[in-house]
């Protein structure tokens, strides 16, 4: 459980990190209003898979905005 604890946090503070100068409908360039890897990893590079599944805390392979705004903490 801790190992899970650290890895999300560390999620978050990379995607955080990457996404301060990025609003989400940037991102969304499909505008369907959820951000999958793809559409993530296109502006931002270094966000892997690990954390993209990490901080998409419904496992349904998309970020909505509640989830991308909780990892910008």
């Amino acid at each position: 459980m801790k190992k899970i604890l650290a890895i999300t946090t560390v999620s978050l503070m990379a995607i955080s990190t990457a996404a301060q100068a990025v609003e989400f409908a940037d991102i969304d360039s499909n505008q369907d209003g959820v951000l999958t890897f793809e559409e993530i990893n296109g502006v931002m590079a270094d966000v892997t898979e690990e954390v993209f599944n990490n901080i998409d805390l419904n496992q349904n392979g998309a970020l909505d905005q509640d989830e991308f705004a909780a990892a910008e903490l």
